[in-house]
C-alpha cells in the first residue's frame, strides 16, 4: 500500500484456498431472540414493539412475517426466524393492563350538604378535575364535602400491579473477615429501574457514611449520607438504580470502619430479573460492607378514563314544617306569604 514495490498490475491482489469446515453444528444452533422496546408489562394503549433477531425472514404466531411488530393485546408471541445457519424459534409474553373505565351514579341534595356518589370498579379513586387536580376519595362510595351548589367529581378505577422486590446480597457477615477502611465496592447488575431501600452493616464505631451507586466507569450516579451506630444495624439509604450492568456500591467516609468477609462468599446473589450482586473489586473471595439489600421496583398503576359525576344541589329552601303550618298566609289568593315550597310538592303557582 505504500508501493515500495511497483506491481504491473494493481487489481489482482487476490488468491483462493479450499478450506473444509467439519465442526460447525447443523442449523448453525440457537440463534433466536426477541428483544422489546421496553417493560412487557404495561398499561393498555402504551406503544411497545418486538424486535426479533437478525434473519432472512420472520414468521410470527401472530401472522406477522416482518422483523418487528406492535402488539396491543396480552398473550404470547413467537417468532421462528430463519437465516444463513438454519432456522430457529424465540417466544415472550406481553401483559397489557387494562383499568375498566367506571360507571358513576350522582345524587341530588336539596340544599347545603353532603351527597354520596357511587361509582364501579374494583379500585375507585376521587378527583377534583378531568385531569390533573387532587384526589378526594377512594372506594365505590364516595361522600362529598359539605356543598352549597352543584359539583362536579370525576372518577377514575385503577389496576396496581405490585413491582418486583425482595432480598439479595450476602445475608449477614458470617465467615473469615474483619472491620476495617478499605477502598473497595461491590459489583451489581440492575435488570430493570429499581429503589435499594436499606442494607445491613456492622460498623466498629458510629458515625456518618456515605453510599455511592457509580457506573461501571466510576461515574456517580446516587449516594445517601447516613449516621450509622455501632454494632449491626439496618441503614435506610433510597437509592434510585438505573438498569444498566456493572454497577458498584460503594462506602465512603474519614474512617469507614465496617465489616467486610474475605470468605464465606457465594457470588452471584440475584433476585431473578431484578438485581445481581456478582463480585467484588477484589475478587469472589471478598465481600463489602453491605449486607441483606432491600431492593424493589415500582409498583405500575394503570388507570382508566375518569367519569363525571354530579352532585346537585337543587333550587329551593328546605322548609321547617312547623313553621310552614303555623306561618302567616296572604288571604287574598291563598298563597304562602313567603312563596315557599315542600319539596317540589307545592309549586309555587298553586294555591294552599
Amino acid at each position: 500500500p505504500r508501493n515500495n514495490f511497483i506491481e504491473e498490475n494493481e487489481n489482482n491482489n487476490w488468491t483462493a484456498v479450499p478450506f473444509t469446515l467439519t465442526q460447525q453444528v447443523p442449523g448453525g444452533g440457537p440463534f433466536a431472540s426477541i428483544t422489546a422496546s421496553g417493560a412487557t408489562t404495561t398499561c393498555a394503549g402504551t406503544p411497545l414493539t418486538l424486535t426479533a433477531a437478525f434473519g432472512t425472514s420472520y414468521a410470527w404466531s401472530n401472522g406477522a412475517t416482518t422483523r418487528t411488530i406492535t402488539p396491543t393485546t396480552s398473550g404470547s408471541y413467537t417468532c421462528t426466524i430463519s437465516g444463513n445457519c438454519g432456522t430457529d424459534a424465540a417466544t415472550t409474553s406481553v401483559t397489557f393492563l387494562n383499568a375498566a373505565t367506571p360507571v358513576g351514579t350522582g345524587a341530588q341534595i336539596p340544599g347545603p350538604g353532603q351527597a354520596t356518589l357511587q361509582a364501579t370498579g374494583g379500585n375507585v379513586h376521587w378527583y377534583d378535575a378531568a385531569s390533573g387536580g387532587g384526589e378526594v376519595g377512594t372506594g365505590n362510595q364516595f361522600t362529598t364535602p359539605l356543598i352549597s351548589g352543584t359539583t362536579t367529581y370525576w372518577a377514575e378505577n385503577q389496576v396496581v400491579q405490585p413491582g418486583l422486590s425482595g432480598i439479595v446480597g450476602k445475608t449477614n457477615n458470617s465467615g473469615g473477615g474483619g472491620y476495617g477502611t478499605f477502598d473497595q465496592h461491590l459489583v451489581f447488575d440492575s435488570f430493570r429501574p429499581c429503589k435499594l431501600r436499606s442494607v445491613k452493616v456492622y460498623a466498629q464505631s458510629a458515625g456518618n457514611r456515605t453510599f455511592q451507586v457509580l457506573t461501571s466507569a466510576g461515574d456517580l450516579v446516587a449516594q445517601a449520607t447516613v449516621n450509622v451506630p455501632n454494632g449491626e444495624s439496618r441503614v435506610t439509604l433510597n437509592l434510585d438504580l438505573p438498569q444498566a450492568s456493572n454497577l458498584r456500591l460503594k462506602v465512603t467516609a474519614t474512617s469507614i470502619n465496617l465489616y467486610r468477609n474475605t470468605s464465606g462468599t457465594t457470588f452471584p446473589y440475584t433476585i431473578s430479573n431484578l438485581v445481581s450482586v456478582r463480585t467484588s473489586s477484589a475478587g469472589d473471595q471478598y465481600y463489602y460492607y453491605c449486607y441483606d439489600w432491600d431492593v424493589a421496583e415500582p409498583d405500575l398503576t394503570c388507570a382508566s378514563a375518569r367519569v363525571p359525576v354530579v352532585a346537585e344541589v337543587a333550587n329551593g329552601v328546605v322548609v321547617n314544617v312547623k313553621a310552614f303550618l303555623e306561618g302567616p298566609f296572604d288571604t287574598a289568593n291563598g298563597l304562602m306569604a313567603d312563596s315557599l315550597r315542600v319539596n317540589g310538592l307545592i309549586p309555587l303557582s298553586e294555591p294552599f
